[in-house]
């Protein structure tokens, strides 16, 4: 019996709360994640329930491993899904000459997107979001010498 959660800001959210469980912060008796699956503490452990039958009985320690890695995955997830909005947002940053190195993402792929979004986008070519640049002297200090009294 396998329990599926479908998208992965739903599993965030259970991640989320599975963890509140775990750390003794979630005052509420039994939480209803799904309509066939609900979590509650129990001593020592956290019991998930899946259609009226046990799924687990999972110790707190041990719990808060498990979400902490739900959230790691969920966290690629999300980056998967938004690789679209990240290249352009990496090539935004690239054009405007950005930090070297100062990156929104490591995934190597999104990074190729977001470089050939940065070349060939003419539309991000010719913006300048961010304004007027400043142009003042930079380096030029003048120094005074006034009377030491």
């Amino acid at each position: 019996m396998a329990m599926q959660i479908e998208g992965w800001q739903k599993a965030d959210e259970v991640a989320h709360r599975l963890q509140l469980m775990a750390r003794g912060l979630n005052t509420l008796p039994k939480e209803k994640l799904s309509s066939v699956c609900t979590i509650r503490r129990e001593g020592n452990s956290i019991l998930i329930e899946n259609n009226g039958s046990v799924f687990a009985l999972v110790p707190l320690e041990a719990m808060l491993q498990i979400s902490n890695g739900m959230l790691g995955l969920i966290r690629l997830i999300e980056e998967e899904d938004k690789a679209e909005a990240i290249a352009f947002d990496q090539a935004l940053l690239t054009r405007t000459g950005a930090l070297p190195g100062m990156g929104l993402t490591s995934n190597l792929d999104i990074l190729d997107l977001a470089r050939i979004e940065a070349g060939h986008n003419t539309e991000l070519r010719k913006a300048r979001p961010f304004g007027v640049r400043y142009q003042g002297n930079i380096g030029h200090v003048q120094l005074k010498q006034g009377d030491p009294n």
